[in-house]
């Protein structure tokens, strides 16, 4: 298979699967938890959306920033043992921050038990990321598809059984957890080991080294993660459960757009670094204005999308109560195609591997979420949240840009020499 078919087939399968995926998440996170919850609707669905977004951070915080260098480690700098160790550290450590981050932010009980339930369930992602990491790097990026979207259905039907079965929350949530552990460690684990070279010795003072060399792709990828759940987080601090889970339901099917967009663009990791390697630094501008002006596009389609359809939409999923908010979605959308843009930018700095540009554009948006968070959701409610995101993501952007094209600019004068 040439090239261009193989990077086709990736793009079709990675992204097809992702999407499957998140559509389920969406319909798990909106439309199932408000029509199986009853009267409780609104309130499950704030409950969930904290969850959601209270783990975030720790599951960037597991997966370290570690899949686009892994993925461009093309001279094998480090053993697939070495990645399977770093995960492990990496994951145990996220379980046990997030929970002392629980308890000293206040949540007991249902919403406790929630979160952790939650949290194993994301982590999931982490775990089978350094799996998929090694088939995208032979180029069995259908694999990953195929994964996504079996574990986004079974999760969808073992959430949609607990909740018919028991009508709790939490116990359908850690059913949906099970299930789909059972498929990833016989799908992801076991059936994908001709990818990958079994763990076997592996050295602590090799996976230390990887950690350290990795951190600051960790950190940037916290700091990233932390600017988009800093205003929601501050929402349900200044409001309640219900303010949450209205804001939750109408940004869920948002959500696709971003995920779509940014997986869209994951499959060209490899391209980028070949492109680096090879000198081709116009190239490289090149083919990252397409990506960027596709992302634009289809948010800019999506915005005239919601504008049409958008509150019918709402009313047809939720009913009248949630779709009286639809003129949220448009500034949704802005922030979810946001999102995307800069995680791409994250991913291109990656693979420049500049660390001091990702993690000085990362606090620059976080400062910048912290700050403004409060006052405009004081002043603007839900609309504030989505505000001090878009005002935070912009800074990002625009920081990420001008580190890369120094970076690059830095890169041909070494090859020119």
């Amino acid at each position: 298979m040439d090239n261009n078919k193989t990077l086709g087939r990736n793009v079709l399968f990675n992204t097809a699967g992702n999407i499957i995926y998140f559509v389920c998440q969406w319909l798990i996170t909106g439309l199932l938890i408000k029509t199986l919850s009853g009267e409780n609707g609104i309130t499950n669905a704030g409950l969930l959306t904290t969850a959601m977004t209270a783990t975030a951070v720790f599951l960037t915080l597991s997966s370290f920033g570690m899949r686009n260098y892994q993925v461009s480690d093309l001279n094998g700098k480090y053993s697939d043992g070495c990645y399977f160790a770093s995960r492990a550290v990496t994951f145990s450590v996220s379980v046990m921050l997030c929970i002392v981050f629980s308890l000293v932010s206040g949540y007991r009980d249902e919403q406790l038990g929630i979160i952790v339930i939650v949290l194993f369930y994301r982590l999931l992602e982490s775990l089978t990321d350094v799996f998929h990491g090694c088939c995208q790097r032979a180029e069995r990026m259908d694999i990953i598809g195929i994964s996504y979207t079996v574990r986004g259905i079974a999760g969808v039907a073992a959430f949609t059984l607990g909740m018919k079965l028991t009508s709790s929350l939490w116990l359908s949530l850690l059913i949906m957890t099970l299930v789909c552990y059972t498929f990833s460690i016989l799908y992801d684990v076991i059936g994908t080991k001709k990818y990958y070279t079994p763990l076997g010795e592996v050295k602590a003072k090799s996976v230390a080294m990887l950690l350290t060399e990795c951190a600051p792709l960790a950190i940037y990828v916290f700091l990233n993660t932390a600017t988009s759940s800093v205003p929601k987080l501050m929402l349900e601090r200044l409001t309640d459960s219900d303010t949450m889970g209205v804001y939750g339901l109408v940004s869920s099917p948002v959500m696709i757009i971003q995920v779509g967009a940014a997986f869209l663009f994951t499959p060209f990791v490899t391209t980028f670094a070949h492109k680096l390697a090879d000198g081709d630094a116009s190239g490289f501008k090149k083919l990252a204005a397409i990506v960027s002006a596709g992302i634009g596009v289809l948010g800019a389609v999506c915005c005239g999308g919601v504008l049409l359809v958008g509150k019918w939409g709402l009313n047809l999923l939720y009913g009248s109560e949630v779709a009286a908010h639809d003129a949220l979605l448009v500034p949704l959308v802005i922030c979810s195609s946001l999102t995307a843009l800069s995680l791409f930018l994250c991913m291109l700095l990656t693979v420049l591997r500049d660390r001091r540009g990702l993690i000085a554009a990362n606090t620059a948006s976080l400062v910048t979420a912290a700050a403004t968070s409060a006052p405009l959701i004081k002043t603007f409610n839900l609309f504030g949240t989505c505000y001090a995101t878009i005002i935070a993501l912009l800074v990002n952007c625009a920081v990420l840009v001008l580190f890369g094209m120094k970076k690059l600019s830095s890169a041909k004068q070494t090859q020119n020499k």
